[in-house]
């Protein structure tokens, strides 16, 4: 193979990675009053599994005051989850360890493709 070839090889190998899908579980609270906050009585479970594609919205996270403690968000967009997700604004994903709470859902009614959910993942 020449050199041309292996650099193009190369570079594909490396493009196809940058845009490989995520494995995600969606969670979501049983039990207590049905909100999404913890409670002793609630507990999450796993609800659906599947694959998307996880980009940062922004690069630079914004600080806030939560209860009185400083710390971080930042925005991502979990893109091209299955059209038939349950995923709601009060569940979280779980992604290679990671939480990411879903602020919302965008679904595309009229094509029934993929949608994409909205999340923050806190620090």
């Amino acid at each position: 193979m020449s050199a041309t070839i292996q650099q193009a090889v190369a570079i594909g190998r490396r493009v196809a990675a940058q845009y490989r899908p995520d494995t995600y579980d969606l969670l979501r609270a049983s039990g207590g009053s049905g909100d999404s906050s913890a409670t002793d009585d609630q507990s999450e479970g796993v609800v659906e599994s599947g694959t998307c594609i996880l980009a940062a919205g922004n690069l630079r996270p914004v600080e806030q005051i939560i209860a009185d403690q400083a710390g971080s968000t930042t925005p991502y967009a979990a893109r091209n989850m299955r059209y038939d997700t349950i995923a709601r604004a009060t569940d979280v994903l779980s992604i290679g360890g990671r939480r990411f709470e879903i602020l919302g859902v965008l679904r595309a009614e009229a094509v029934n493709v993929a949608v994409t959910a909205v999340c923050e993942e806190r620090t």
